[in-house]
C-alpha cells in the first residue's frame, strides 16, 4: 500500500521499498533521519527478492569543488551496508551493494557494532579502522546496572540527585550550542554543527518519536547541563551532551543515569554510548559499567588530488 494504492512489489522503486521497511531499521538508517542530517541528494543500493528486502546501503552525496564524496553524514555514527534478510548474510552481499554506489573521489562507511560485513575481495585501496563503543544491557535489573557503575561515578550521581532539579523533553539549543562549541574550541577543534542544524534534527527526531532530552538545573533554576539521546525499536543512543565550564561534576552523569533508566522502562534492549576513540571520553563511558563492543570504519580514496588535499588540509 502506497499513498492509498496497492502496488505490486515488482514496480516499487528502491526508495519506496526501503521506506516500507523503515520501522525495522536502526534510527540512523531511517529516511527522515537521513533527510534531517543531509540537505542534499541521498539514495541507496538495495538487494531484493521480489517484495523482500535482503540488504541495503543508504548513502549521501556531497559535492565539494571538484570532488564527489560519499560518507557518513554528521551525527550518524553507523551508516553503510546492512543485512536485513533471514539467516546469515549471503556471500559477497556487501560487494554487490558497493557495486551499485556512484563513483566517488572519497567513499567512507561504518558498520553497526557486532556486525562484520566482509571486505570486498580484490579491492586493496580500502583502509580499515577498528573503532569501539560501549553497550549497557538493559535487560538486566536496574539494581544490577547500578551496581556495575564505578563507586566514584555513583557518588557523583548521588550528590547531583541531592542538589539538582531534572526535567525531560526540552532542549535549549542556543545554550547547548554555546557550551558544546566551547568544548571543541578548548581542544583546538572546529565546531561542526550550527544551532539551526541541531534544532532541525532534534525536531525531526521528536516528530518521529525517536528523541529524548534530559536537562539539569541548579537550585536557582538555571540550566547547567543537557543530554540528548535518540532511540529506535531496540536501542537508545547517547549522542550529545554539554555543560558550561565548571558545572556540577555530577550533572551529566546524573542525566545519563536518568536516560538509562528511561530506556529500560521503555523496554529497549541496550544503551549505546556511541563510542569514542578519545581515551578521556572512553574512560568516562567505561565507568558506567558498559561492555566494550567493536565496530568497523572503512574508507576508499579514488582520487590522487583528494588524497593530496587531505594530506595538506585534512
Amino acid at each position: 500500500m502506497l499513498n492509498g494504492k496497492t502496488l505490486s512489489p515488482d514496480i516499487l522503486t528502491s526508495k519506496e521499498l526501503y521506506r516500507s521497511v523503515a520501522a525495522q531499521l536502526p534510527v540512523f538508517f531511517r529516511p527522515w533521519w537521513i533527510e534531517a542530517v543531509h540537505q542534499g541528494h541521498w539514495d541507496l543500493a538495495l538487494l531484493r527478492r521480489q517484495d523482500e528486502v535482503l540488504a541495503v546501503w543508504p548513502y549521501t552525496i556531497e559535492r565539494k569543488a571538484l570532488f564527489t564524496i560519499v560518507r557518513n553524514p554528521l551525527l550518524t555514527p553507523y551508516f553503510g551496508p546492512l543485512w536485513l534478510g533471514p539467516g546469515a548474510p549471503e556471500a559477497g552481499w556487501a560487494e554487490q551493494l558497493r557495486q551499485q554506489l556512484p563513483k566517488a573521489d572519497f567513499l567512507q562507511w561504518s558498520t553497526l557494532p557486532g556486525t562484520q560485513p566482509s571486505l570486498p575481495p580484490g579491492v586493496h585501496r580500502i583502509e580499515h579502522r577498528r573503532k569501539r563503543t560501549f553497550y549497557i544491557d538493559l535487560q538486566q535489573a536496574t539494581e544490577t546496572i547500578w551496581s556495575n557503575i564505578h563507586p566514584k561515578r555513583k557518588n557523583d550521581i548521588r550528590k547531583a540527585q541531592e542538589e539538582l532539579q531534572l526535567s525531560t523533553g526540552f532542549m535549549d539549543i542556543a545554550e547547548f550550542t554555546r557550551w558544546h562549541s566551547a568544548s571543541f574550541s578548548g581542544k583546538g577543534k572546529k565546531y561542526p554543527y550550527t544551532a539551526a542544524f541541531l534544532q532541525n534534527l532534534v525536531e525531526a527526531a521528536a516528530g518521529n518519536h525517536a528523541s529524548r532530552a534530559h536537562t539539569a538545573k541548579d537550585r536557582q533554576g538555571r540550566i547547567i547541563a543537557q543530554v540528548w539521546t535518540v532511540y529506535d525499536h531496540d536501542t537508545m543512543y547517547y549522542l550529545l551532551s554539554a555543560a558550561p565550564e565548571q558545572a556540577h561534576r555530577g550533572a551529566i552523569a546524573l542525566l545519563i543515569w536518568e536516560a538509562l533508566q528511561e530506556a529500560r522502562a521503555m523496554g529497549l534492549q541496550r544503551f549505546d554510548f556511541e563510542g569514542s576513540m578519545d581515551e578521556g571520553i572512553a574512560f568516562y563511558f567505561r565507568r558506567f559499567g558498559g561492555r566494550e563492543i567493536a565496530y568497523d570504519d572503512y574508507s576508499m580514496t579514488n582520487s590522487a588530488l583528494w588524497k593530496l588535499k587531505q594530506k595538506i588540509m585534512g
